[in-house]
């Protein structure tokens, strides 16, 4: 399979990972209105772990958070080459938050359940913050290298710049979405839009790299 192809897989498995979360919103919406969301979907996750399988496929919906994004920047790596200091730190910012998407979704799969066996409830509410602190170190790791790479877009004149300026407010949305729950909804509505378009323009072979550009 052409390496474009892969890079749009990724990138249209990310859009679906988006509106699954925003499903998640929507799901666990409070009634008090975006003020008690992250604590709604907080309740949600943790109202779930008695029931093994959704429980582990919560758990592991954010490692498959890190499997996507991570090949989709390998493959923005190759196209924009030509950057290496930029499009490296952006590639990097992508691992550390790959690193911390799995951690939140194995220690919780892990730990959760047989704490709630016990009945440790402090124990539990150490991990569930835990859980989140590992989960919001990757969107701000995420949100930084997705900023980073639009920055390269911008500079390199290869992809439109509208898609650049989304992908950039998307991702400093990321680095600050601990700070204000309308976060939580902004950054799966634009991380939706952006990773869409991407992945359309990859698999219509659209973005190449200098090399292929050459011989073409």
């Amino acid at each position: 399979m052409q390496p474009n192809k892969v890079g749009a897989i990724a990138s249209y498995v990310l859009t679906v990972q988006f509106l699954l979360t925003l499903l998640w919103i929507v799901v666990s919406w409070p009634a008090a209105g975006i003020s008690g969301l992250a604590d709604a979907m907080a309740q949600y996750f943790r109202a779930r772990i008695s029931e093994s399988l959704p429980f582990a496929v919560m758990n592991l919906y954010n490692v498959s958070f890190a499997v996507s994004a991570l090949i989709l920047a390998l493959r923005l790596r190759r196209l924009f080459a030509e950057f290496p200091y930029r499009i490296d730190f952006a590639f990097f910012s992508i691992v550390i938050a790959g690193a911390l998407y799995v951690a939140s979704g194995v220690v919780p799969l892990v730990a959760a359940p047989d704490l709630a066996k016990v009945g440790d409830e402090s124990a539990l509410n150490a991990l569930q913050g835990i859980g989140a602190g590992l989960l919001l170190g990757g969107t701000m790791a995420s949100g930084l290298g997705v900023a980073v790479f639009a920055w390269v877009g911008f500079n390199s004149g290869r992809l439109p710049m509208l898609l650049c300026s989304v992908m950039l407010v998307a991702g400093l949305i990321e680095t600050a979405e601990w700070a204000s729950p309308a976060i939580l909804v902004l950054d799966p509505l634009l991380g939706s839009f952006w990773s869409l378009w991407l992945g359309r323009l990859l698999w219509m072979n659209r973005v190449k790299d200098r090399n292929e550009q050459a011989n073409t």
